[in-house]
């Protein structure tokens, strides 16, 4: 398929981008599962422990600094939550700049193009994954949209179409 044909393809629906989205929550949760276990590796490492804190020595002296919701910023803290957010977003951008679509998307037949029908661009990839993940409510606006485009879709100059099947 040409760019042209590719660009009159249709929009994917609420619908199908919903069903696509759940097969890719599952992948989410393991890339959190692998970020937060990482981190706990290194926690572990450096000597962060949840139920005895940090061990520091001093002068022969051992002290300890106690783990809290206070202090625990490889696990908890505003670094941490940041890390899981670029985690996330860098699934989006990784799947849509190698195969332009994540798994979820592949199995509904979706793809992610630009307006022109061609792969879209770096710098479209991560404003459409960073406003994404940080606006997912933005998805129930193409129940309103005429061209059932999200407001990710529209704030990064991308399409979501549905790929024709494969003729057997």
């Amino acid at each position: 398929m040409d760019n042209a044909q590719i660009a009159s393809l249709p929009n994917a629906s609420f619908l199908r981008r919903i069903v696509a989205g759940i097969y890719d929550l599952f992948l989410l949760f393991a890339v959190g599962f692998f970020y937060t276990a990482i981190l706990m590796l290194v926690a572990h490492a450096i000597g962060i422990d949840e139920s005895s804190g940090l061990m520091l020595e001093s002068a022969g002296e051992q002290m300890t600094l106690t783990a809290s919701d206070d202090y625990h910023p490889l696990l908890s803290g505003p670094l941490y939550k940041l890390g899981l957010f670029m985690s996330l977003t860098l699934f989006y951008v990784g799947f849509w700049h190698t195969r332009s679509a994540t798994l979820g998307m592949q199995t509904w037949r979706l793809q992610l193009i630009s307006p022109e029908g061609g792969k879209a661009s770096s710098k479209q990839l991560w404003f459409g994954a960073l406003v994404g993940t940080c606006f997912i409510i933005g998805l129930p606006w193409s129940l309103i949209d005429k061209q059932n485009r999200t407001l990710h879709d529209i704030a990064s100059g991308t399409r979501v179409i549905v790929l024709p099947k494969h003729k057997k």
